[in-house]
């Protein structure tokens, strides 16, 4: 209900931050949870403020109603005086509920810078990939790498230094730039490494993404407790990243692998139209990406608002699906050198539909933990089998067939945790995700016809 209507029943309620995230373009709709007690309300970049909440499932409330993902930590147990000094310390004024009401104005305008700022880096990450493309094909993927992994840790390091709103903004535009332009050569690379080495490696590649990924979070864990300053911890991380690339970067290939025949560069240009071969693979990608969007963004969510575990096992589902997708990426080699690609990207097809609808069908703890574990498995090995099968296309270059691929599947990355929280507000969360189900169904369907076309 609108704000104002709140203030006049008197209620502890949560709707004027809905009502300021909704102008700001993040949610849909209001949050409404007549609850009483007291609670902090922390809006994304930790502005801290102070309105009435008390049960622990309004903040799971909130995310369901605002349509936002479990990071957006929206509201923590009782007045606490350390965040409330930070939020001052911030620049950031701590409100009573009345006077938020009174000032809907200042909530809005913070949620719309935050709306804008986040967007800086998907957008970044669209931007680079035909950049990407054209920069490997004119100088190979060798030097790439190396430029993007200087870069991307620069970007990481300027984002501690951002002194206002527009400098974060190029911050973050920089780094998903950066970001993609070293995932495409990164690729590129592998891809050569795997023609050459004579067997499938594509998933082990991205398996040690995964587990850079798993560091990363642990490193952030033990440091945040610790009252690391964000810039030191972003130092930490350039200078490790940059220590690997020196003492890694001469085990590079010198010069990209090309297949099919050989091309003269002075009078054959490089294709660079997707045939239907590679828009097939891209909407395989599209689909395995969708999945993986939805997970990271709503796994918790769906066992919060609809499994009710108990706050200690919220995650439980999360962690159960990262970690199958992680032993996935390691074992999917091995099934692909046995079976070929087309039976394990079947079989990926199906558990992911069949674990989202094992979740979504039997919404109890270890029905839906099972769920989504093999939901992650599924996922493991369709993203690095496109990549790996994109690379090898004879008609487009490699860089740019990855390129291809990889924006169809970003696409699907983006638009489906937004998807989920429109129709869950239509519908439910349950019927929300069942989409996936169809994801998966799909994939089943779509990998046998890439082996008669790739016949």
């Amino acid at each position: 209900r609108p704000a104002d209507d709140v203030v006049e029943d008197g209620l502890h309620v949560v709707d004027v931050v809905g009502l300021a995230l909704q102008h700001g373009g993040i949610a849909h709709r209001y949050a409404h949870a007549a609850q009483g007690g007291d609670a902090l309300v922390d809006l994304p970049l930790g502005a801290a403020r102070h309105l009435g909440a008390a049960h622990h499932d309004l903040e799971d409330l909130a995310h369901q109603r605002l349509g936002l993902a479990a990071g957006f930590d929206l509201i923590q147990p009782g007045p606490d005086k350390a965040a409330l000094q930070e939020a001052e310390h911030q620049g950031v004024r701590a409100q009573g509920f009345d006077d938020m009401v009174n000032d809907k104005d200042h909530l809005v305008g913070e949620a719309g810078k935050l709306g804008g700022v986040l967007f800086a880096a998907p957008l970044g990450q669209v931007l680079s990939i035909a950049f990407s493309a054209w920069l490997i094909e004119r100088c190979g993927s060798r030097k790439v790498v190396i430029l993007s992994m200087i870069l991307f840790g620069s970007s990481l390091v300027s984002l501690g230094l951002a002194p206002s709103t527009v400098l974060l903004f190029a911050a973050l535009f920089s780094f998903g730039f950066t970001d993609n332009m070293l995932n495409i050569s990164l690729n590129s690379q592998a891809v050569g490494v795997e023609t050459l080495y004579g067997r499938s490696i594509m998933a082990t590649f991205h398996g040690m993404w995964s587990l850079g990924g798993l560091a990363g979070g642990i490193l952030g864990a033990v440091l945040a407790p610790l009252g690391v300053k964000p810039l030191v911890h972003f130092c930490l991380v350039c200078a490790l990243s940059l220590t690997v690339l020196a003492g890694l970067r001469r085990w590079t290939l010198p010069r990209d692998v090309r297949l099919g025949k050989k091309r003269d560069a002075a009078t054959d240009k490089p294709s660079y139209r997707p045939d239907l071969y590679l828009i097939l693979l891209g909407f395989i990608a599209f689909g395995s990406m969708a999945t993986e969007g939805a997970m990271y963004d709503w796994s918790s969510v769906y066992f919060a608002q609809v499994i009710r575990p108990g706050e200690e096992l919220i995650r439980l589902g999360y962690v159960a699906c990262m970690t199958a997708m992680v032993i996935g990426r390691f074992v999917a080699d091995r099934l692909v050198s046995r079976y070929g690609v087309t039976p394990v990207l079947q079989l990926s097809g199906c558990c992911i539909a069949g674990g989202m609808a094992l979740a979504l069908l039997l919404p109890r703890l270890e029905a839906a933990t099972a769920g989504l574990a093999l939901v992650g498995f599924g996922m493991a090995s369709v993203v690095p089998l496109c990549y790996s099968l994109a690379g090898k296309s004879r008609k487009v270059p490699t860089s740019v067939a990855i390129s291809l691929v990889s924006s169809l599947s970003f696409l699907g990355f983006l638009a489906c945790p937004p998807m989920v929280g429109f129709l869950s507000h239509l519908l439910d969360l349950r019927w929300a995700l069942a989409p996936i189900v169809g994801a998966g169904a799909a994939i089943v369907c779509l990998a046998p016809v890439l082996r008669r076309l790739h016949a």
